[in-house]
């Protein structure tokens, strides 16, 4: 009796710790700088990559993401657009599911972080913008 409380106290011990939230992991993402002319085009994409070029002005920049996954078996790009005043320091990149990716850019004076979500599947893709602070 006293071993069979000992591997429930285990157990349920080991259950709780489990199901622990873990911590968000980020992916870095490079952004790189396109020159006059030069098209976004990355090379060996597979699945999973996500891609950021930037490409405008020092007073506004367009943001061109690209990220792939799997549809109907095969390899699939999907992209979105985005445009601001000044510039993003960095950014860093999740999966969400299998169709969705959530990309986290920070501003160039570091004190505000964007929030994209980018949806691909089949034909369509769209974007979900939230600021946070």
């Amino acid at each position: 009796m006293r071993n069979g409380l000992i591997l429930l106290a285990l157990f349920a011990f080991g259950s709780f710790w489990g199901c622990q939230p873990q911590k968000e992991k980020w992916s870095s993402l490079e952004i790189r700088q396109l020159t006059d002319g030069e098209k976004p085009e990355p090379k060996n994409a597979v699945a999973g990559d996500v891609f950021v070029f930037e490409s405008g002005s020092p007073a506004f920049s367009m943001y061109q993401f690209m990220y792939y996954h799997a549809f109907s078996g095969e390899l699939k790009p999907y992209g979105a657009v985005y445009g601001k005043e000044g510039g993003f320091e960095k950014g860093f990149y999740q999966w969400k599911d299998d169709t969705t990716v959530v990309v986290k850019m920070v501003y160039s004076n570091g004190d505000s972080i964007q929030m994209l979500e980018l949806f691909g599947n089949g034909p369509r893709s769209s974007m979900r913008i939230e600021t946070e602070d």
